[in-house]
């Protein structure tokens, strides 16, 4: 057999799937510090059944899980299969591949397998068991196993011999067989226990028989007596029963009438709610459309207002517009005539320069008569230059002019900027006045909303509110109808238990005198308090005892009884405080009822009371087993022979002697402790009735003071919506009148700005031409500088002819220059007229725009006046309706109050039916509670009848028959009760209840016989497997004694060592000492060896044990790390002397240990923390490092 696979997931830092294929022979796991080699070790002892979490280098087992890292999230559970080949059969499985898993959950959930089917940890222990390779075989040395063997004390040395020695399964069998032995001397305790006990109880029984005869004597005198008393009681009392039953019907009948006369009303009183529901939601519509029509006539007002405010501002806009009409056409009259005055002086001006042509005319032709030729080169030249002058000072004249007319187009346009400016910050202002005032209507219109929402949510809650407010008061009145019932129900039972209502004569009597005698405590029913649960079994086990009287002292219940006979009142039992003694339950039937299916426990102590009387209550119920039901019960009873008194929850009881009663209980019969049971739920019940009306009224109180401040909030959130109304039509008209003049105002810029463009467009023509004429006039200064120099050579070479042409150049030159400025005014008075045109047009146009103004504002008024006229008449109408719903209201508030003031009256009446109710539920609580005392006492008596005597009341009185006047019956009755008493307990089941206690006895003793043998034999099984134990322990001691002896000096090169038994006589306990003397060294303790003489000692044992008993494999953790190279040469070569015997997984860092491996596997660790492994080849042993 070898480890063939191990397979990882989730195991430690092996978080992926891993799968690790082994040799037979030599395998070694490399890689450095911290990358999860020693996981591997601890992966394979944790699959074996390791149990300590601390082994396993963790706090708590589920350390062992994949824990995470900062990119990986943790594993979700951890689980490690071991597959071992099994071909030769080492395993005690029939398969030649055997695999062992364990898988462990983050939820504490732990799984173990065998060939993947769920086992035990036990099964997996059994099955490696004594094969060498469990969870604690020295075949498995990890880190700091060398330092514990050395560490160990010499007897804890000695289970690495006896686990080569394959003694365990013998020490466990020993150990199986150790605790049988330890319970079988329990169960031999035990039966001690019970023989010594029924012994015990063989003695008394004797006696018992002796004084149960006596009792069944004097107990059937006593029952046919009583059962003829108390038929005649009942008789009596059942005719008077009869008469009040009477009474209360016809009450009842009256009870009825008055309900249905409540119904009635209350019907009436609903359907007066509901119509004055009906009403008020009338009322509340008709408000809020009055509401609605005052909110539609303020807002017709304010549109008439808005239109009236319109019309004025139109008219306004109509005048301002009329003055600016009128300034147009004055000045449109003012340009004609200036374009027809500019037009007359052109015609001047032509007719002038006509004239000096002709002049000029005349003068050149002088000049060309005076000089032909010469004089035309120079008139030439010099008409060229004085035309060139010419053109200068009409050039000169044009810029001049251009500036005027630029000077005046930029004056223009300052005055347009600044009416510009002014009309922008007017516009700004007014927009900034409108999102002002848009935003305050917003806010305002919001808030309107908020508030309709809110008045529609508290209208909504008020309605909700009035209905649960009826729905409140409807409960409370049903609280307060219940609580009174419930109060006059309690106060008749309380009045009954005051009167001692269903007591005997006597009893009745023995109470009513405490007051005399205050030892009287009070009766047994009155001194205990029964659980629900236990009623029915307490009052059939008590019966009449019940009634019986405790007393402090046994002189004041002889007082008592004196007291009673003087009175002639009657007799009673008394339960003295001073002799009555408890009678308690045998310890055997205790235990016994404990074991028993069905039982509930001894009643005495189910019930609660003062310990006073703890004594009393023993002596009547210490001895009466309460169970389920009676097939429970009776089983019991028989298990213990007959001789307890048993009752059942459903009232039935079992008899000491094997007797029952049983049968039916009426549920509405109520004895004593009925009573008071009752009396305590009415109590509780009251309480609770009394918190639920307190509630209920607090409830009703406090819906009704929310419904009043909901109604304030109603009519605070309707008189803040008309503020807000208000708020919200001023605004708007605000709003309205300045989105009117901003409209103006915005008309007034763009006529405006259209001016500013035409000026802009002037002054970029004036300066355009400015430039062109700056240009010319450059041209024309040039030329004429030319012209002159010419002129210069012309007259320097016709000086003479100058000089007689001066007069006429002279005079030519002053007709040129004169017609020069005539053309340049021509030109002039030219472009005044075209501009004066052009303004006249403009003005035209303004004109034009202001008339279509003038139309449309007609218009408007026009359309505005129509929609007056119509507002007037809605308005009117609107007034007329506001008018007649005003009536309309008054009248269904009218309505509302007479419903209100009906719905009273009914309220009024409705309160005498109820009040008349009270009286008759008083009347109805007494003539119950007296019907409730004759059925009770009739009920006790036939109770009685039933319980201790089994009879119904037709049998009672047709088998029963008083032959002597009723007081001798009484009084031989109380002679006989108080016989009875004076015999004590009685045991009635005495004779049977010895012979089942002997036989009882007989067969428990032979059972104690057969474990006394059973117990001599496991004794001599034990005392064998020590021979054997023994046996095999000193054979392998010798054996691995040797071995070892020889293995020491070879791995060190020497020396010598040796394994000593501390107690050679005593090889079940003995201990183990190591000697060891490594080469050149003094026999020394091993404390006192070096580490790595520690771990090589260490070594030597693990190799001379497999020598003794080869097992399948051996895991070596590090275990040569404290060894030198030459050490751990010698360690990994022999290992090889195993190869084909016992296969060795080695983890390592030591490269003289990874030479002799047959196989190598490289453990390396991600940066997420996860363990993998990687191959190595054989040519990198040398870069390995430790």
């Amino acid at each position: 057999m070898y480890l063939k696979a191990i397979d990882m997931v989730g195991f430690k830092s092996f978080a992926n799937k891993t799968h690790i294929e082994l040799n037979p022979g030599f395998t070694a796991i490399v890689g450095p510090n911290g990358s999860g080699k020693s996981n591997i070790t601890e992966a394979i002892k944790w699959v074996l059944g390791e149990q300590s979490a601390k082994s396993l280098r963790g706090r708590r087992m589920d350390d062992v899980i994949f824990a995470g890292a900062s990119e990986r999230r943790p594993s979700q559970y951890a689980q490690v299969t071991l597959v071992f080949d099994n071909s030769d059969r080492v395993l005690a499985i029939d398969q030649d591949e055997v695999s062992i898993s364990r898988r462990f959950t983050r939820s504490g959930e732990s799984t173990y397998q065998i060939n993947q089917q769920n086992c035990r940890l036990r099964d997996i222990t059994d099955l490696t068991m004594d094969t060498g390779v469990g969870r604690d075989s020295f075949s498995i040395i990890s880190q700091g196993r060398v330092e514990e063997i050395f560490s160990q004390k010499p007897g804890d040395r000695r289970g690495i011999i006896e686990e080569a020695a394959g003694v365990l399964k013998y020490k466990t069998r020993k150990y199986e067989a150790e605790k049988k032995l330890r319970a079988t001397e329990d169960d031999l305790s035990r039966l001690y226990d019970i023989v010594h006990g029924l012994s015990q109880r063989l003695a008394p029984l004797a006696d018992q028989r002796e004084a149960a005869l006596k009792y069944q004597t004097m107990k059937e005198e006593l029952s046919q007596l009583d059962i003829a008393l108390t038929t005649v009681q009942v008789e009596t009392l059942s005719d008077q029963w009869a008469v009040t039953k009477q009474d209360l019907e016809q009450l009842n009948d009256r009870i009825d009438q008055n309900q249905d006369q409540a119904s009635q009303l209350q019907a009436q009183i609903k359907a007066g709610k509901d119509r004055y529901q009906d009403l008020d939601q009338l009322v509340n519509q008709d408000n809020q459309a009055y509401v609605a029509g005052v909110q539609k006539i303020e807002q017709l007002r304010s549109e008439l207002k808005v239109l009236d405010q319109q019309a004025r501002f139109r008219k306004q806009s109509k005048a301002s517009q009329d003055q600016v009409l009128a300034e147009l056409r004055g000045a449109i009259k003012t340009g004609t005539d200036d374009v027809a005055q500019v037009q007359a002086d052109l015609a001047v001006i032509d007719q002038a320069q006509a004239d000096l042509a002709d002049q000029i005319k005349q003068v050149q032709a002088d000049l060309d008569h005076l000089q032909p030729v010469t004089d035309q080169e120079i008139e030439a030249e010099r008409e060229r230059y004085i035309n060139l002058r010419q053109d200068l000072v009409h050039l000169r004249n044009r810029l001049a002019q251009n500036k005027k007319d630029q000077d005046q187009e930029k004056a223009q346009s300052q005055r347009l900027d600044r009416t510009s400016n002014q009309d922008q910050a007017a516009i700004d202002k007014l927009d900034q006045t409108k999102l002002t005032q848009t935003k305050e209507l917003d806010q305002v219109q919001a808030h309107l909303a908020e508030l309709l929402d809110r008045y529609r949510q508290q209208a909504r809650l008020y309605q909700d509110r009035q209905s649960d407010l009826k729905q409140l008061d409807q409960g409370r009145q049903q609280a307060n109808q219940h609580m009174l019932r419930t109060e006059s129900r309690l106060h008749s039972l309380k009045e009954l238990a005051a009167d001692h209502t269903g007591f005997y004569q006597g009893p009745k009597a023995a109470l009513a005198l405490k007051s005399q005698h205050p030892g009287i405590k009070g009766a047994v029913a009155q001194l205990i308090q029964v659980p629900a649960k236990y009623l029915v079994a307490s009052e059939i086990a008590l019966a009449s005892a019940s009634q019986n009287i405790v007393v402090d002292t046994s002189q004041t219940a002889s007082q008592v009884i004196k007291q009673l006979k003087k009175d002639q009142t009657g007799r009673a039992t008394f339960y003295p405080l001073d002799t009555i003694k408890g009678r308690y339950l045998h310890k055997s039937v205790g235990e016994a009822a404990q074991l028993a299916p069905g039982y509930c426990g001894v009643l005495a102590e189910l019930l609660d009371y003062d310990q006073v009387y703890r004594e009393i209550i023993y002596n009547l119920l210490g001895q009466t087993l309460v169970f389920t039901d009676l097939d429970q019960g009776r089983h019991f009873a028989r298990s213990q022979g007959n001789r307890v008194r048993i009752v059942t929850l459903e009232g039935d009881l079992i008899h000491p002697g094997g007797s029952m009663t049983g049968g039916s209980v009426k549920k509405q019969a109520r004895g004593l402790l009925g009573r008071q049971h009752e009396i305590d739920q009415l109590q509780a019940q009251l309480d609770q009735e009394k918190d639920r009306y307190h509630q209920a009224q607090a409830s009703y109180q406090q819906l009704a003071d929310q419904v009043k401040d909901q109604e304030a909030q109603l009519a605070k959130l309707k008189e803040q919506g008309d503020e807000t109304r208000y708020q919200e039509r001023r605004l708007k008209d605000r709003l309205d009148q300045t989105s009117q003049q901003l409209a103006d105002r915005k008309k007034e810029a763009a006529a405006q700005g259209y001016e500013h463009q035409v000026n802009q467009e002037n002054l970029l023509q004036l300066s355009q031409e400015a430039e062109e004429l700056q240009a010319q006039l450059a041209k024309k200064e040039a030329e004429l500088e030319e012209s002159q120099a010419r002129l210069k050579t012309y007259n320097q070479s016709a000086e003479e002819s100058r000089q007689a042409k001066d007069q006429l150049q002279a005079q030519l030159q002053e007709l040129k220059t004169e017609r020069a400025v005539v053309v340049e005014r021509q030109a002039q008075q030219q472009k005044e007229l075209s501009q004066s045109q052009a303004d006249l047009d403009s003005r035209q146009d303004r004109l034009a725009t202001i008339l279509a103004d003038l139309d449309q504002i007609n218009d408007d008024q026009t359309a505005d006046q129509t929609k007056q006229a119509q507002l007037a008449i809605d308005l009117k109408a609107a007034e007329n309706w506001r008018q007649d719903m005003d009536q309309q209201l008054k009248q269904a508030q009218a309505d509302r109050q007479n419903q209100a003031q009906k719905n009273n009256d009914l309220q009024v009446a409705l309160d005498q039916v109820t009040a008349s109710l009270q009286d008759y539920y008083q009347q109805q609580s007494k003539l119950e509670a007296r019907s409730s005392r004759f059925e009770v006492t009739i009920d006790n008596h036939l109770t009685q009848l039933n319980e201790d005597y089994g009879l119904t009341f037709e049998r009672a009185k047709a088998q029963s028959h008083l032959d002597m006047s009723i007081e001798a019956a009484s009084q031989r009755v109380g002679d006989l009760k108080r016989q009875l008493s004076q015999l004590g307990p009685v045991n009635l089941a005495a004779i049977d209840e010895y012979d089942q206690v002997n036989d009882q006895y007989q067969f428990t003793e032979g059972q104690r016989q057969d474990i006394l043998k059973a117990k001599a034999d496991l004794e001599a099984t034990m005392a064998k497997m020590d021979q054997e134990v023994s046996r095999r322990f000193k054979q392998t001691f010798k054996v691995v004694q040797a071995n070892f002896q020889k293995i020491f000096p070879k791995l060190f090169g020497g020396g010598q060592a040796d394994l000593i038994l501390t107690d050679p006589s005593d090889l079940l306990h003995t201990g183990i000492e190591i000697k060891a003397q490594p080469p050149g060294k003094k026999l020394q303790h091993l404390s006192l060896l070096s580490g790595g003489e520690k771990a090589l000692t260490a070594i030597a044992l693990l190799f001379a044990i497999l020598e003794a008993n080869t097992v399948a494999f051996s895991i070596l953790d590090e275990v040569e790390a404290a060894l030198d190279e030459a050490n751990v040469a010698r360690y990994g070569q022999y290992l090889k002397n195993f190869k084909g015997s016992t296969q060795f997984i080695v983890i390592t860092h030591r490269k003289g240990t990874m030479a002799e491996a047959d196989l190598l596997y490289g453990v390396t660790m991600q940066k997420d923390g996860v363990s993998q492994l990687a191959a190595v080849r054989l040519e990198e042993y040398d870069d390995l490092e430790e």
